[in-house]
């Protein structure tokens, strides 16, 4: 009588070890490109997340509005300004205190440019030590902070100053904008030349995008009196 075969080895199929023969070709590849879509889509979890902080953040926001509304940089970008992504830096937010040390890419039809920022949150607004923006090259940047002559010469609404004073910045700065949004947008144009003047200071001021504006900085500063206050006596002009 015939020996019956010993038994295969636990744990080996030869079924197995033929199919992973005939497909290792394309089954490592595969494996690699599942693991890279993995690395790669936490990747953009993380960074999807640090921009939405960094984009949110009260300094970087009253940065972009500062940056947008002055005169020098709105003539050397031209308009629109828009923000870039690349934003870097860092940010510390403990409630109503906090720090922020930021760069920011923005640019416009002309040129592009960055806007440097140091800022520390107090009692929940932000006091910036230095804001700034740098065009390309230029040996000089544009401080956000010192009062542009150009737009002391062409503020059309002085009286502001009394409700615009002890506002936090960008309040402060929205507030004048809109204060001469509402001049131009009611003054008669007597000649075309006038015409043209106030369709140009209106787009520098970006009037156009005033009410999305209106709704932002009411959502900020929605427990602060002053400021509320402030923009409806800018809007009765």
């Amino acid at each position: 009588m015939a020996a019956a075969p010993p038994p295969l080895p636990q744990g080996s199929s030869p079924s197995a070890d033929n199919w992973l023969m005939r497909n290792w070709k394309w089954l490592v590849p595969s494996l690699v490109f599942v693991f890279i879509l993995v690395v790669g889509a936490f990747v953009a979890g993380i960074f999807s997340i640090i921009h939405s902080v960094m984009h949110s953040n009260g300094a970087y926001l009253s940065a972009i509005a500062s940056a947008r509304a002055n005169p020098q940089v709105q003539a050397q970008l031209g308009a629109p300004i828009a923000e870039g992504w690349l934003t870097s830096g860092n940010i510390r937010e403990d409630g109503a205190g906090g720090y922020a040390e930021l760069a920011i890419p923005i640019e416009g039809p002309k040129a592009k440019a960055t806007i440097y920022l140091k800022a520390e949150k107090s009692a929940g607004d932000w006091k910036f030590s230095e804001l700034e923006v740098r065009i390309g090259d230029a040996a000089k940047p544009i401080d956000l902070l010192a009062a542009s002559p150009e737009s002391a010469q062409d503020d059309p609404a002085p009286w502001l100053q009394e409700f615009t004073r002890g506002l936090p910045i960008d309040a402060a700065k929205f507030v004048s904008r809109m204060g001469a949004c509402q001049h131009y947008g009611g003054e008669p144009l007597y000649d075309k030349a006038r015409a043209a003047e106030v369709e140009r200071a209106m787009a520098r001021l970006e009037c156009a995008t005033l009410d999305a504006d209106e709704a932002r900085i009411r959502a900020r500063f929605a427990d602060n009196p002053a400021v509320l206050a402030a923009i409806d006596r800018a809007k009765r002009g």
